[in-house]
């Protein structure tokens, strides 16, 4: 069922003469100190079956202090050698979720080992613990064998520390890039089959079965990241609170003055919110933190959440002040309203859709976002929800919902790598240590969400500086919507939007292929807007486009009215 195949030990000799135990779950236990230049070497029977990858267990053991290794650190170093009937099996590469790292790079290192297996931890290593827990390493064969009975699997084993070990095999593989084995039969027709086949994936199929040595270099290299980075392991960053005697204590400092600290300090919840707890019986670590984040009795963070979602959909919150909620911020405009949500939330099991569902199912939401005269004086701002609160998009959404009313939004890709819009050349000029360039995203990367966009801190694309984005310097709970010039300039004149308007009189002309220019303006405004155009807009459209064709015969004059369009208020706001 797991897709690997124990083998039994049939012979275990050591050069060292190291004292050994074959168990009854097939494992090998080697025990006592330490014996440089040891070799080890394990002969199995192997299953009648095709094998492609072997996998190698070191597991920790009483008889070794509960660790995978005999050193004192409880560490081992190996230098495998696989053969079959003496014959050397060759590795394509070879993987561990546990071990010391030759060299970090950025803060992660590559699960692919090098020729030899070092175990974890390395010094200051997270789990610092990792001797204590099972270590695994597969190593991946160039192509699958298929041995008979007669013939045995050889484990030749250069290590003065190991421990217990335990060898299974499997028939199966990820495949790899460039390597043609890799790939079933069925695979392969499957991207090659149908009267119209995708140019993309018979690009990954040519590639993929295209032999190692003629391969670009440029291909090569992008392989080698993939091995790297998606070797069956995904990294994170896991903090673990330090054993008691290796935490240095904390002192109230006067002034800041280190040399004459006052009293100890513990971690402690803050004292105004927590007096009716009762004292802690031990030291709080941050898994006590977020234990009473989400308390029963503590409403804070199920209503700061409530108000945050509200605002998204009315465009204030109940409390304005998105950053500060307490005395000192905006006391709610509708308290009982704003509990009574955080409460659902809470015995929702804090599932974000339910609380959604709630706000855009209710009468208060689906109201029209009409100005009312009689209530100008009584509630301008639109505090007591008596109609929709209208209110521009924010900046990635402008640039998102101008590339969807063209059709060239791209939403097939999820996450992956960031993506760069179109921005002014020389733009980074002033970025420095190192120095940077920035390179456009190309094909159908440049019409991806506005999620994956690249944000450089200080230097934030001027899109979406031009639509109030933050620069992300400093944290920012709320936006600031402002109206200039420079927008309805960034609207008309920006690569994207330009584009935009481009891709979306090609729609109008292939969704209206027999259609008049009044068919085609109805069309675009019901794209952009969810509705037709009132007659004065139908007319100066039309007069727009005669005045087009008159003074600039050579340009496109619906892709220039698709550019106007693009660039009303109330195409970048919503109602």
């Amino acid at each position: 069922p797991t897709g690997w195949k124990v083998l039994t030990p049939v012979k275990v000799v050591s050069n060292k003469e190291t004292p050994f135990l074959v168990g009854k779950d097939n494992t090998v236990l080697f025990t006592g100190a330490p014996k440089p230049d040891d070799t080890l070497e394990i002969t199995f029977h192997v299953p009648v079956m095709p094998m492609r990858s072997i996998l190698i267990e070191a597991l920790p053991d009483p008889s070794n202090k509960d660790r995978v290794g005999r050193r004192p650190d409880g560490k081992f170093t190996i230098k495998p050698t696989l053969s079959v009937n003496g014959n050397a099996l060759p590795i394509a590469y070879k993987q561990a979720d546990r071990r010391h790292p030759a060299k970090y790079s950025n803060g992660f290192q590559s699960p692919l080992l090098e020729d030899a297996w070092q175990s974890a931890p390395a010094l200051w290593e997270e789990p610092s613990n990792a001797a204590s827990l099972p270590h695994h390493a597969v190593y991946h064969l160039k192509s699958s064998i298929k041995p008979t009975w007669e013939e045995v699997l050889t484990l030749n084993i250069a290590s003065a520390d190991i421990g217990k070990i335990r060898i299974s095999v499997s028939p199966f593989v990820d495949p790899v890039p460039g390597d043609t084995s890799a790939h079933r039969p069925q695979f392969a027709s499957a991207l090659t089959s149908g009267e119209k086949e995708n140019a993309e994936l018979k690009a990954a199929y040519f590639l993929s079965n295209t032999p190692d040595d003629k391969l670009p270099v440029a291909y090569k290299a992008a392989r080698q990241e993939i091995l790297a980075t998606h070797a069956g392991y995904a990294h994170s960053m896991v903090a673990q609170t330090l054993p008691e005697e290796q935490i240095l204590p904390t002192h109230l400092l006067n002034r800041g003055d280190w040399m004459s600290p006052l009293e100890k300090v513990e971690p402690a919840l803050p004292a105004y919110f927590a007096k009716h707890l009762p004292a802690a019986q031990k030291r709080l670590t941050r898994a006590d933190l977020a234990e009473w984040l989400l308390a029963d009795e503590n409403p804070l963070t199920r209503r700061h959440f409530a108000n945050r979602i509200w605002k998204q959909f009315f465009g204030k919150g109940f409390s304005n002040i998105l950053d500060d909620i307490g005395n000192q911020g905006e006391w709610p405009s509708h308290p009982e309203l704003i509990d009574w949500l955080a409460t659902e939330f809470r015995d929702s099991g804090w599932d974000v859709k339910h609380l959604v569902r709630l706000i855009v199912t209710s009468e208060t939401y689906q109201q029209v976002s009409a100005k009312n005269p009689n209530l100008a004086e009584i509630d301008p701002d639109n505090r007591l929800l008596s109609e929709q609160s209208s209110r521009r998009l924010d900046a990635e959404f402008i640039r998102d919902n101008a590339l969807a009313i063209s059709g060239l939004l791209q939403t097939s890709s999820i996450g992956g790598p960031s993506m760069q819009p179109y921005q002014p050349d020389d733009y980074w000029a002033n970025l420095n240590f190192p120095e940077r360039k920035y390179h456009a995203s190309t094909g159908s990367d440049q019409y991806r969400r506005g999620v994956y966009t690249h944000w450089q801190r200080t230097f934030i694309h001027p899109m979406l500086a031009a639509f109030d984005a933050p620069s992300r310097e400093e944290c920012a709970a709320d936006r600031f919507i402002s109206n200039s010039p420079q927008q309805a300039l960034t609207l008309l004149n920006d690569p994207t939007f330009v584009e935009a308007a481009k891709a979306l009189a090609t729609r109008l002309d292939k969704e209206q292929p027999n259609g008049s220019d009044a068919d085609k303006i109805k069309h675009a405004y019901r794209l952009a807007l969810s509705r037709g155009p009132s007659d004065k807009e139908l007319e100066s459209s039309q007069a727009f486009l005669t005045k087009i064709r008159k003074e600039t015969p050579k340009s496109d004059p619906m892709q220039q009215l698709c550019r106007v369009i693009l660039n009303l208020h109330e195409t970048i706001s919503r109602y």
